[in-house]
């Protein structure tokens, strides 16, 4: 990776970093269908993440941190190693954001998924006002395939091949 930023295991010690993603009113709705999470929440799903975050598991959250300090800048993550298609999503701290650092972060995660994944899918949904995050996929090889209409809002679905 860039030695600008660096891919680690999602786990406690990013627990600032990801509680204050989950407290942005502006990020939150992007990451949890419950929108803002209040510190304890957000720190009982950052728990239950570090339980299925194991080698061999169908799913793989991986923190972005900064190459010489290790702070926490987001995180990026695959939801179903094993299926036929497989989610992924990520999120930058507001104040990262414009750096490249989710542009990196795609590409490794996607390289990963390539050597790892049986997936012959990727899919990443984005609320429909999240230009930014639909142009990244597009530019990483996504094409977009359906309008989605959850509960929680418009979703614009992308995919691209696995291999």
């Amino acid at each position: 990776m860039s030695p600008i930023f660096r891919l680690q295991p999602l786990g406690r010690e990013h627990a600032e970093g990801y509680v204050a993603l989950l407290a942005d009113a502006g990020t939150a709705p992007y990451i949890s269908d419950r929108g803002v999470l209040e510190r304890d929440a957000a720190l009982a799903q950052l728990q239950a993440i570090g339980a299925r975050n194991v080698a061999g598991s169908a799913q793989v959250y991986q923190a972005i941190v900064d190459g010489v300090s290790g702070e926490f800048l987001g995180y990026v993550a695959a939801h179903d190693l094993h299926g036929a298609t497989c989610p992924i999503s990520y999120a930058i701290l507001p104040s990262q954001r414009r750096r490249g650092i989710a542009t990196v972060a795609l590409r490794l995660l996607l390289d990963h998924l390539r050597q790892h994944a049986a997936a012959e899918w990727i899919e990443a949904r984005t609320h429909a006002d999240n230009r930014s995050s639909q142009a990244l996929l597009r530019a990483s090889g996504f094409v977009h395939v359906a309008h989605a209409s959850p509960a929680t809002g418009q979703r614009e679905v992308f995919r691209r091949r696995n291999r």
